[in-house]
């Protein structure tokens, strides 16, 4: 099946789930595949806590950009901040997000020549766009993961035989009432 439908379906299943008002955070979703064993995808985040840290500088940055007039001194820290932090997220990244990152972003900026103000935000706006992508899209894979688990739970619970009510086991073949 195509990676489009796949991410189509993930993305019906996360707004069916916000439509119905349910609220799964805090939940931990692992995923496993049909048989019940991990499954491991080649679009795994091996850190997502420095994942997010490295991405929440990125955005406050991008905002501070907005609100200062930025000298050449200040354009140079940008720069190797910058260059760091696409070291940083292709340090936490999967080889397949790794690839990905560096065909949307401009690999390593000189700090020699530093790029015009109006650049630098062009440039952090491409990185938190992709980055907010990465999110969006591993939270569309939680809410699908969690609704694949949710029926099968539910397929598990429907296979099971139905007790009577006042019992805690199964009904017994050839009962013939209550012993005092």
């Amino acid at each position: 099946m195509g990676e489009g439908s796949e991410l189509e379906r993930a993305a019906r299943a996360v707004n069916e789930a916000r439509q119905e008002g349910d609220d799964d955070s805090g939940l931990v979703v692992v995923p496993f595949d049909d048989e019940g064993d991990q499954r491991h995808s080649d679009e795994e985040i091996e850190h997502p806590a420095k994942l997010i840290r490295i991405a929440t500088m990125i955005q406050r940055l991008l905002v501070e950009l907005r609100e200062v007039e930025l000298d050449e001194a200040s354009r140079r820290r940008l720069v190797e901040i910058y260059n760091r932090s696409i070291e940083g997220l292709r340090d936490v990244l999967s080889d397949d997000l790794r690839n990905e990152l560096s065909q949307m972003v401009i690999h390593r900026l000189a700090a020699e020549d530093p790029p015009t103000p109006s650049e630098l935000r062009i440039i952090h706006a491409q990185l938190v766009g992709w980055l907010d992508g990465l999110f969006e899209a591993v939270q569309a894979s939680i809410a699908s993961q969690q609704l694949a688990a949710a029926q099968q739970q539910l397929a598990r619970v429907r296979q099971q035989p139905a007790l009577r009510p006042g019992r805690a086991d199964a009904p017994e073949q050839g009962a013939s009432g209550q012993y005092l």
